[in-house]
């Protein structure tokens, strides 16, 4: 499946998941059985490996735009607002987290030949 395709549909679609989750944070009631199954029943990722030509690229690039655009749209929402500095370190960490798995996921490509 093309990066032109999935990319924006993921976007698109944890956009709008993180826009549920915040009005389930909010509200509650009924947001919780939509955030549910909204989540259930669009399965993105199923779609991305099945189609995938490189599982691991194509694993970390969808982890790393999942958690972007989740934090992103989170601090739009306003929700960032009360985060102290530790917490922004936090969000560095994770990304160099994902820089190094994939690192590390290259290097096993090499040793293993995988």
């Amino acid at each position: 499946m093309s990066y032109w395709i999935w990319v924006p549909c993921l976007i698109l679609f944890y956009g709008f998941y993180t826009w549920i989750s915040r009005q389930n944070n909010l509200h509650g009631g009924k947001w919780f059985w939509i955030t549910f199954f909204y989540g259930a029943l669009c399965p993105i990722w199923a779609l991305v490996s099945r189609y995938s030509t490189n599982i691991i690229l194509d694993g970390m690039l969808y982890d790393v735009i999942m958690f972007l655009t989740y934090a992103a749209v989170m601090t739009v929402l306003g929700a960032g607002v009360g985060f102290i500095w530790i917490q922004w370190i936090g969000v560095g960490f994770v990304i160099a987290g994902f820089a190094l798995m994939h690192i590390d996921a290259d290097v096993m490509k090499i040793i293993f030949g995988a």
